[in-house]
Protein backbone atom coordinates (compact mmCIF):
# COMPACT_ATOMS: atom_id res chain seq x y z
CA UNK A 1 0.00 0.00 0.00
CA UNK A 2 1.56 3.22 -1.03
CA UNK A 3 0.37 6.88 0.71
CA UNK A 4 0.84 9.54 -1.68
CA UNK A 5 1.16 12.81 0.40
CA UNK A 6 -2.40 14.47 0.00
CA UNK A 7 -3.94 11.71 -1.89
CA UNK A 8 -6.53 9.34 0.08
CA UNK A 9 -5.97 5.38 -0.55
CA UNK A 10 -7.89 4.03 -3.33
CA UNK A 11 -9.53 1.61 -0.48
CA UNK A 12 -10.59 4.33 1.31
CA UNK A 13 -7.67 4.40 4.12
CA UNK A 14 -6.33 6.26 5.78
CA UNK A 15 -2.85 5.41 5.08
CA UNK A 16 -1.86 4.50 8.70
CA UNK A 17 0.41 2.00 9.32
CA UNK A 18 -1.03 -1.75 10.27
CA UNK A 19 -2.01 -1.76 13.72
CA UNK A 20 -2.30 -5.05 15.61
CA UNK A 21 -4.04 -6.70 18.53
CA UNK A 22 -3.02 -9.17 21.35
CA UNK A 23 -2.61 -11.34 18.62
CA UNK A 24 -0.03 -9.94 16.97
CA UNK A 25 -2.30 -10.12 13.73
CA UNK A 26 -2.28 -6.90 11.58
CA UNK A 27 -4.93 -4.85 10.29
CA UNK A 28 -5.65 -1.71 8.64
CA UNK A 29 -7.70 1.02 10.09
CA UNK A 30 -10.10 2.08 7.31
CA UNK A 31 -12.63 4.65 7.21
CA UNK A 32 -16.20 3.28 7.68
CA UNK A 33 -19.02 3.12 4.31
CA UNK A 34 -22.11 4.62 5.70
CA UNK A 35 -23.67 2.70 2.97
CA UNK A 36 -22.46 -1.01 3.48
CA UNK A 37 -22.94 -0.48 7.24
CA UNK A 38 -26.33 0.07 6.70
CA UNK A 39 -27.19 -2.40 4.18
CA UNK A 40 -25.07 -5.31 6.56
CA UNK A 41 -27.96 -3.88 9.57
CA UNK A 42 -30.79 -4.65 7.44
CA UNK A 43 -29.64 -7.67 6.27
CA UNK A 44 -29.64 -8.75 10.14
CA UNK A 45 -33.01 -7.07 10.32
CA UNK A 46 -32.48 -4.13 11.82
CA UNK A 47 -35.46 -1.30 10.59
CA UNK A 48 -35.57 2.23 10.78
CA UNK A 49 -37.46 1.84 13.66
CA UNK A 50 -35.66 -0.56 15.53
CA UNK A 51 -32.89 2.73 14.94
CA UNK A 52 -34.79 5.31 16.04
CA UNK A 53 -35.80 3.44 18.81
CA UNK A 54 -32.52 2.78 19.99
CA UNK A 55 -30.94 6.64 19.33
CA UNK A 56 -34.25 7.48 21.66
CA UNK A 57 -33.52 4.71 24.53
CA UNK A 58 -29.45 5.70 24.12
CA UNK A 59 -30.22 9.41 24.53
CA UNK A 60 -32.36 8.87 27.69
CA UNK A 61 -29.91 6.72 29.23
CA UNK A 62 -27.50 9.44 28.83
CA UNK A 63 -30.10 12.09 30.77
CA UNK A 64 -31.34 14.20 27.96
CA UNK A 65 -34.30 15.61 28.58
CA UNK A 66 -35.07 17.05 24.54
CA UNK A 67 -34.84 14.65 21.53
CA UNK A 68 -35.55 16.23 18.23
CA UNK A 69 -35.47 13.16 15.45
CA UNK A 70 -35.87 15.00 12.02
Amino acid sequence: MTKVPGQPLAGGGTGSPPASDDSGAGFDIVDPKPDAIAESLRAFGYSLADAVADLVDNSLSVGSKHINVT
